[in-house]
């Protein structure tokens, strides 16, 4: 199986009906940067900023993160670099700043922590800022965004700081695009509103999942619930794409689902511009991407969308996965976790 996904280094995602599709990487350490290279990744969808933070004692200074930062945008200089603003609470705790709620998941976390504490967030903002000088591939996510004004106020922030930072630095910095990630659910019904103030969409399947179908995937009790082929998660990411699109927005995807080579591929027929992964599943979906027409994918789109149960979804996939030679990834989606 690692011998012949070695050969999908080289190529690029391409159906055999000639269209391309994008493989981004997700990276937090260096070495997803390096693998995510060698595998021919086009570019970085998904920089969590919070490992950084995770991995230290106190908050990075900001000449700390400007040489973190500089590092990732470096090793993919001329290829889009997506940075995540701090996205801390839920799972992701600081050792130096812990945050104890009672539902941590719907509680004070992502952009809700860091516009409470503007001085963190302009700091992050002004080290991205002087990491891109001369590199202008710097691109700024917004993490658990849930209203218009969230946005408003982050644009004023950034604003002022690339002024600033132009000025200290004597040097002309081009504006990072700004973009938002789609996770929690009021975002889907207000693109319109949103479309106006932000470059791009990005999809975080993982929340997104969580918060449409109300399930904890870590709880036992319920975690069968949670699937990314559920009608409603298929249904909902269709229509966000129609909507980006018709307000020329760009909208990738950067949760498990992209990584995922059965659900790639109905991402890719959806229409999504980008799909970011692990580097360690960006060859996997490479290869269904090269096997897969997208005609065929199409069609596979529209026979799951008539479908009310996620156990039946997979396995209509499954079985067109394994009678177009495509068995090797159905097994492999099983034994292997992003």
């Amino acid at each position: 199986m690692a011998k012949d996904l070695k050969q999908y280094e080289t190529k690029e995602a391409i159906t055999p009906d000639g269209v391309s599709v994008q493989l981004f990487v997700n990276t937090g350490l260096m070495i997803d940067v390096v693998r995510g290279v060698q595998r021919g990744a086009q570019g970085v969808g998904l920089y969590r900023s919070e490992i950084p933070f995770m991995l230290r004692e106190r908050f990075p200074g900001e000449e700390e993160q400007r040489a973190i930062y500089r590092q990732q945008l470096s090793h993919f200089a001329n290829k889009p670099v997506v940075m995540r603003t701090l996205d801390i609470g839920a799972d992701k705790d600081l050792p130096y700043f812990s945050i104890e709620e009672e539902n941590s998941a719907l509680g004070w976390r992502g952009i809700r922590f860091t516009l409470d504490h503007p001085e963190i967030f302009s700091a992050q903002i002004r080290a991205m800022l002087k990491a891109s000088i001369g590199l202008n591939n710097l691109h700024i996510l917004l993490p658990m965004v849930t209203t218009v004004s969230e946005v408003e106020e982050v644009l004023y922030l950034l604003e002022r700081d690339w002024i600033a930072v132009q000025e200290e630095e004597q040097v002309k910095i081009t504006k990072p695009k700004i973009g938002i990630m789609v996770e929690v659910p009021s975002v889907l019904l207000q693109i319109d509103e949103f479309a106006e103030l932000v470059d791009f969409f990005s999809v975080g399947s993982n929340d997104l999942t969580q918060y449409l179908l109300a399930v904890d995937r870590n709880n036992p009790h319920v975690a069968s619930v949670y699937s990314h082929f559920h009608p409603s998660i298929l249904r909902a990411l269709t229509r966000l794409v129609k909507e980006c699109h018709k307000y020329q927005k760009p909208v990738s995807i950067c949760g498990e689902m992209a990584g995922d080579p059965l659900s790639a591929i109905l991402l890719m027929a959806m229409g999504f511009n980008t799909l970011s992964m692990s580097s360690s599943n960006i060859l996997r979906v490479r290869k269904a991407i090269c096997h897969v027409p997208m005609t065929d994918a199409q069609k596979l789109l529209d026979d799951v969308m008539k479908m009310n149960n996620p156990l039946i979804v997979k396995s209509w996939l499954e079985y067109y996965f394994k009678t177009h030679g495509l068995a090797d990834m159905v097994k492999s989606n099983r034994l292997v976790t992003v």
